[in-house]
């Protein structure tokens, strides 16, 4: 349905009415210049995503698409993927190879206004996801450009297993402005992987994508930040939850909220995560910065788990290049056997500037082994982007490490 002009869909609040794309139909709204769209109180389905090839769909807005000059705005709506079946079980146990992109799988925002309220993104699938071959830019939400305004807004995801290559799982944004306040993500399975890149069964330069643009695209974003990745604009995130609860996790990339270029400020959130056994490689578990600028102030992290490997640059926060600035940020970690190898073992700076004020980190494991270069932080100063002069303030506790540490 393309909207040009203004429409309300009103549906309601105790049994919510669905709306569904029938087969063939890649989208359900488009909302062009001119289009102001009101939903509320409705149930609405992700399309079918779009063949381009016998092994290869496309998703893209597969719900809503908000062009330049568009409004869209949604309240209590939920945002859901098409309800798995055992029969689609099985039909997707015989394409488990098959190529699936996403791009923005429920919006896409390329200008315009978007605004959500009190909505979730339910991905619902009791048997699991058989398919190994997919790659998500904004899984559930991608802004390019424009304003999008999000608040009370969950993302809720469970499958027993599922194996994919996420750039921002719950949002990525690329452009334009993204503000949420309160919400979070919730997600839980029994076997999942979460990879940086391919193996070598795909060549990430010409495999991915047949389409030249869409390769280079993929190439330059895949595989950061597992919820929330930040390339470019501004994102702002006020008292945002993260769960999680796996029993096995794998997981290679470029930390969970992460930045590529641009601003993301986090303000008063909390994340909390229940692990079995955990395998962690890459570059800050947590956090990540490559070049831009990333402020975190107030919340905790906590991470509870039976076993845990980390090979990482930075065990929970990573810096690039670029301003990462982190005030009053509690870490606790509690597991049985850790196994911890890689650089900085809860901050790695490495160019830039990084600023941590009461950052209190907690360790408690049965077994432990660290093969660590710089046992809190690991700092390089690279010539080619000139001195920088380095004040370090540490005060170390038993078992409580409260820190005070600046870099200028």
């Amino acid at each position: 349905m393309v909207v040009t002009t203004r429409k309300i869909v009103l549906g309601h609040p105790i049994d919510l009415p669905e709306i569904k794309g029938e087969n063939g139909v890649n989208r359900i709204f488009e909302i062009q210049a001119g289009g102001n769209l009101d939903i509320r109180f409705v149930s609405l389905f992700r399309a079918s995503p779009r063949k381009l090839s016998p092994m290869l769909s496309v998703i893209v807005g597969g719900i809503v698409l908000v062009q330049l000059g568009g409004y869209f705005r949604g309240t209590a709506i939920i945002f859901r993927d098409p309800p798995q079946t055992f029969q689609t079980f099985i039909n997707d146990l015989g394409s488990s190879l098959q190529r699936r992109r996403a791009f923005g799988g429920h919006v896409m925002v390329l200008g315009g206004d978007f605004s959500c309220y009190g909505c979730q993104v339910l991905r619902w699938y009791p048997y699991g996801l058989p398919n190994f071959n997919v790659a998500q830019v904004g899984r559930d939400f991608l802004a390019m450009a424009g304003s999008c305004v999000i608040v009370g807004v969950y993302h809720v995801f469970y499958a027993p297993y599922l194996s994919s290559i996420n750039v921002g799982n719950a949002v990525a944004v690329l452009g334009g402005t993204h503000i949420r306040i309160g919400g979070g993500t919730i997600g839980s399975a029994v076997l999942i992987g979460q990879l940086g890149k391919k193996s070598n069964e795909e060549n990430l330069v010409g495999y991915i994508f047949k389409n030249p643009l869409l390769t280079i695209y993929t190439i330059l974003t895949i595989g950061a930040g597992q919820n929330f990745f930040v390339g470019g604009g501004v994102l702002v995130n006020v008292g945002h939850q993260q769960q999680s609860a796996f029993v096995c996790l794998f997981r290679a990339g470029f930390g969970m909220s992460s930045v590529g270029a641009g601003v993301f400020s986090h303000i008063a959130e909390l994340e909390n995560r229940a692990w079995g056994v955990a395998a962690v490689l890459g570059a800050g578990q947590v956090y990540a910065n490559g070049a831009g600028v990333f402020d975190k102030i107030g919340g905790e992290v906590v991470n509870c788990a039976v076993s845990i490997l980390q090979a990482l640059a930075g065990g929970s926060s990573h810096l690039g290049t670029g301003d990462m600035k982190i005030v009053g940020e509690q870490y606790a970690r509690v597991t049985v056997t850790l196994d911890q190898n890689g650089v900085g073992l809860t901050f790695f700076n490495g160019a830039g500037q990084t600023s941590l004020i009461y950052v209190p980190s907690f360790v408690s494991a049965v077994v432990r082994s660290q093969k660590i270069l710089g046992a809190e932080v690991r700092y390089d100063n690279f010539s080619s982007f000139g001195k920088l002069n380095t004040k370090i303030y540490v005060v170390l506790y038993s078992y409580i490490r409260s820190h005070l540490i600046r870099y200028s």
